[in-house]
C-alpha cells in the first residue's frame, strides 16, 4: 500500500512540474510571438485607398504635363533623323508619338522596371548593339517611360554597340 501512495504522490509532483513547465513555455511564447510579428510588418507600406486610374485621350494629355523636347534617333551608319519640338511627358513617350507620325515601326517589352525598346524602324537589339537614350548628352538611369521630360530637353535614341 506504501507503494501505491508513492507512486500517486509522484505522479501529482510529475504532473504538477509538467504543468509548470507548460507554463514558463507559454509565458515565454506570447512575447517572442509578439515580437516576431511586429518584425514581420516592418519595411512593409501601409496599405492605403485604391486608386482609380483614369484615362485620357491623347489630345488631352498634351494639354497636361507635357514638354516640348528635340528628339534624334540615330540610326548608326550616318543615318541620323531629327525631329524638333515634340510633345511628351516622358523618354519613350516623345519616342513613340514620332514613331506613330512618320510610321517608324517600335518594338518594345514591358518590364518590372519599365519600357524597354527591342527595335526601331526594324532595327532590332541584337547581342553586340542595342538601342540606348540619353538626355542632354546623359543616360538616365531609369526606363525611358520613367523620365519626366523637361521643357527643352534634347533625347537621342542611339543604336551603339553594347558595353556588356
Amino acid at each position: 500500500m506504501g507503494l501505491v501512495v508513492f507512486a500517486r504522490s509522484a505522479k501529482k509532483r510529475c504532473d504538477m512540474n509538467i504543468q509548470r513547465f507548460l507554463k514558463l513555455i507559454l509565458i515565454l511564447l506570447f512575447p517572442v510571438s509578439f515580437v516576431v510579428c511586429a518584425l514581420q510588418g516592418l519595411g512593409k507600406e501601409a496599405e492605403g485607398p485604391s486608386v482609380i486610374e483614369e484615362r485620357i485621350t491623347p489630345t488631352e494629355a498634351i494639354q497636361i504635363g507635357t514638354s516640348s523636347a528635340k528628339i534624334v534617333i540615330d540610326f548608326g551608319e550616318g543615318r541620323i533623323s531629327t525631329y524638333s519640338d515634340v510633345p511628351g511627358k516622358t523618354a519613350f513617350e516623345a519616342l513613340q508619338k514620332i514613331a506613330s507620325s512618320s510610321n517608324i515601326l517600335l518594338e518594345t517589352k514591358q518590364y518590372d522596371f519599365g519600357i524597354f525598346v527591342k527595335g526601331v524602324d526594324g532595327l532590332e537589339n541584337t547581342k553586340d548593339f542595342s538601342w540606348t537614350y540619353f538626355v542632354n548628352g546623359r543616360a538616365p538611369e531609369v526606363a525611358s517611360d520613367k523620365y519626366d521630360l523637361r521643357e527643352g530637353d534634347r533625347v537621342e535614341w542611339r543604336y551603339i554597340k553594347s558595353d556588356y
